[in-house]
């Protein structure tokens, strides 16, 4: 197996410093009832489950260039990613625990507390579900005003230098 993908060696990378006890954050100064709040916080606004996706798509992509290199040894490849991979798959919990700790630092108990029950409510729930869309949206729009505004700058501005030069 000659060699595993840049992307694969930088995100290796990453999970591992994460998951070493690397902490951010000196965990030991938080109170546990601080660090419910803010595990709640994280299950209601399902902020980490957006690394989920992480791990097959990592292993998609080392079983591809892996099996590009020895096509031969496709099933043993396939076999061997799965088996490591689900060596290490505990690791997502220290992510979790991590990104919780994070959540702690950033925000009080208290603070916490008022999120969750915002994101609790049919209002917090309705953001959850159509912020995604509202946001994209918006870009959408962006890129309209934007392309817009640039066009009509750029005409605005050569109108004007042609008759500060009295040109028509």
């Amino acid at each position: 197996m000659k060699r595993i993908g840049y992307f694969f060696i930088i995100a290796f990378t990453t999970i591992t410093f994460l998951a070493s006890g690397m902490s951010l954050l000196a965990a030991d100064n938080i109170k546990k009832s601080h660090f419910q709040a803010a595990h709640k916080v994280l299950s209601i606004i399902h902020a980490t489950d957006q690394f989920d996706y992480f791990l097959p798509h990592t292993m998609i992509a080392l079983k591809n260039e892996l099996m590009r290199n020895d096509p031969h040894l496709e099933k043993m490849i396939s076999q061997t990613v799965d088996e490591q991979a689900m060596i290490l798959i505990e690791r997502r919990a220290d992510l979790e625990r991590e990104v919780v700790g994070i959540y702690a630092k950033h925000f009080t108990e208290d603070e916490l507390k008022n999120i969750a029950i915002f994101y609790s409510s049919p209002v917090g729930k309705k953001l959850l579900m159509g912020g995604p869309e509202a946001m994209a949206d918006s870009v959408k729009a962006y890129d309209m005003w934007r392309q817009a505004f640039g066009h009509d700058l750029a005409v605005n501005v050569e109108k004007a230098l042609n008759e500060k030069l009295g040109r028509k």
